[in-house]
């Protein structure tokens, strides 16, 4: 009996060093037994430790508690209520939910979901649905969901089917490598990750001969899920763990396909917890870099605005220095073409041209200006675009591996149905589809429900490839100018006047293409030769002509196709594909 005492202390106190709790961090924990009033031996994600109580030991067994203190060694916990009777759902969504056809318990538990994500989260009738799923579906209580529902608010994550289930069992779920040791505890009953009882029996000779054919049988899959348990908790890249599980587990045929399926959960939950965080931070440093640019773009407008203004050509060569050249914020092609301009500048001015060396730094930031606006207006690939493609390819990963059409499905729902990436025609047009198939195979009609999804998918990928042929929104401010300009040029007797209003509404319009500022800089250099020359009608000539080719070169890019959604058509197709292959619907 000591022994046994003993014993279940030290796994106490080895499970307490296995799992790190951290302070003011919330935890589901069942209470394994009741020591005093407010003491307890309380297990959190399979591990055990001993726990006091801020006030009376809740009458359940299964409670949410936050760690309030760690010093000396006590672990505090106070215990978090997760039913919230006076706190009232969003007012705008509490009448989605009342409409929609659920149980009033099922109500109840989305008002306490919605009231969990606040009012910074926009909820609508998908965001309730997402929800409803989650709450009805999911395994665990409800206090569990719950309190993943809070980390997901905490972290100002989307709601998503993905996002729901990962969080889920991030904030529930068990360690990888517990899931690896208690397969090993399948395998062998005798397996201790750190050997204790075990070492007492076997110093008797007769159980260790009653049990050393069993042994020998089990040792080398013991010694292999030992080993994997071990590297996955002293490994610091998880990735390289994953890695390493995949390998061993292709290479090792008698590790049965039940503990397969649990580690490979296992390692899909762990791959999305990282998509999720990539996600952010790729989103965190492409607002940077737009907040940068906009810095940028503001700062040269101003340094512009300057330089008109300094009757001084040597001041304003020094302010274009020290704003721009040597700000290192700047980014570095600016740098580059403002040098070139006031090295031209500096030479004009010594050769006593200060206009022309003004005019050339004017132009310079102006063209500076033209192309940070266009960086800004790039459609660049966000991080959240870049954690949608990892997700469409790891799912296509498992629809491969994946021999249940049934699953297949499943996964179809998740990838396409609720991928908030998705146009909201496709989702439409697969969900219908979805449905019939489903009818179809209760009805035994299989080839029919296949057709079904197929022939959906199909649509879906059409109705993609014709976006590419839909005009782009013209920018009507650049159009509206340029004919404008024209007409004014057109209008105006005096040429040096004509080529001065181009000068200020074409070529210094940081809003203008930097190929029609090209142009256009071109026709005014040949217009102002022409007016030397005394040909003041073809200078006229030469401006409208490059005006009206700008004009048809912006209405041009009407018909230029967009760039297709790479992902949302790869992910249609390789789900046709899969659903081709399947034979089991």
């Amino acid at each position: 009996m000591q022994i046994s005492n003993k014993t279940q202390l030290s796994n106490v106190t080895t499970n307490e060093k296995q799992l790190e709790l951290l302070k003011n961090e919330t935890y589901n924990a069942q209470i394994k037994s009741r020591i005093s009033e407010n003491e307890a031996v309380v297990q959190i994600k399979g591990k055990d430790f001993n726990v006091k109580f801020e006030e009376t030991i809740p009458k359940e067994n299964r409670v949410s508690v936050q760690i309030s203190d760690m010093d000396g060694g006590e672990i505090k916990v106070k215990t978090i209520t997760t039913t919230a009777p006076d706190l009232p759902s969003n007012p705008s969504s509490e009448k989605m939910i009342e409409d929609m056809s659920i149980s009033e318990k099922s109500k109840n538990e989305l008002r306490m979901a919605t009231a969990i994500l606040g009012k910074k989260t926009t909820i609508n009738r998908d965001t309730l649905v997402q929800l409803n799923t989650f709450l009805e579906n999911e395994t665990g209580t409800i206090e569990e969901k719950l309190v993943s529902l809070r980390a997901l608010a905490s972290k100002n994550l989307e709601i998503s089917a993905v996002n729901l289930r990962s969080i889920h069992a991030a904030v529930n779920g068990e360690p990888l490598n517990d899931i690896i040791t208690k397969i090993a505890n399948v395998i062998d009953p005798n397996f201790q990750k750190n050997v204790s009882k075990n070492q007492v029996e076997h110093h008797n000779p007769v159980y260790a001969l009653k049990n050393e054919t069993s042994s020998k049988q089990n040792n080398a899959l013991t010694k292999l899920i030992s080993e994997l348990s071990s590297a996955m908790e002293t490994e610091e890249d998880i990735q390289k763990g994953i890695e390493l599980l995949r390998t061993k587990l292709n290479e090792n045929p008698r590790i049965s396909k039940e503990h397969i399926k649990s580690i490979t959960q296992a390692i899909q939950d762990s791959e999305k917890l990282q998509s999720i965080a990539k996600t952010k931070i790729m989103d965190v440093l492409t607002n940077i870099k737009l907040d940068d640019l906009q810095e940028a773009a503001t700062e040269l407008n101003k340094v512009k605005d300057q330089i008109k203004q300094e009757p001084n050509l040597q001041k304003a060569i020094q302010t274009v220095k020290e704003t721009i050249i040597n700000n290192p914020k700047m980014p570095p092609e600016v740098v580059k073409q403002v040098e070139q301009a006031v090295r031209e500048a500096t030479i004009s001015q010594r050769l006593g041209q200060e206009s022309a060396g003004r005019e050339k730094l004017v132009q310079a930031v102006t063209k500076a200006e033209q192309e940070i606006t266009a960086q800004q207006s790039k459609p660049a690939a966000t991080g959240q675009s870049k954690a949608v493609q990892d997700q469409l390819t790891q799912t296509k990963d498992q629809i491969k591996q994946e021999p249940n059409l049934q699953k297949a499905i499943q996964t179809v729902k998740e990838t396409i149905i609720n991928n908030p990436k998705m146009p909201p025609e496709v989702v439409k047009q697969v969900e219908q589809a979805v449905r019939e198939a489903t009818i179809s195979q209760r009805l035994g009609q299989e080839s029919a429900g296949r057709e079904k999804l197929v022939q959906a998918l199909t649509r879906a990928e059409q109705e993609v490839t014709a976006q590419q042929s839909k005009p782009i929104a013209t920018d009507k401010a650049v159009q509206n100018q340029l004919t404008q300009t024209k007409d004014q040029i057109k209008q105006e007797p005096n040429l040096q006047k004509a080529i001065q209003t181009v000068k200020e509404t074409i070529i210094n319009n940081p809003k203008m293409p930097p190929e029609v500022v090209k142009q256009v800089e071109q026709a005014v250099r040949e217009a102002t030769i022409s007016q030397r020359l005394g040909q003041e009608s073809a200078g006229r000539e030469k401006l409208v002509q490059a005006l009206t080719r700008a004009e048809q070169e912006v209405t041009a890019q009407q018909a230029k196709p967009i760039a297709t959604d790479k992902a949302v058509q790869n992910q249609l197709t390789q789900t046709k594909d899969q659903i081709k292959q399947e034979p089991n619907l």
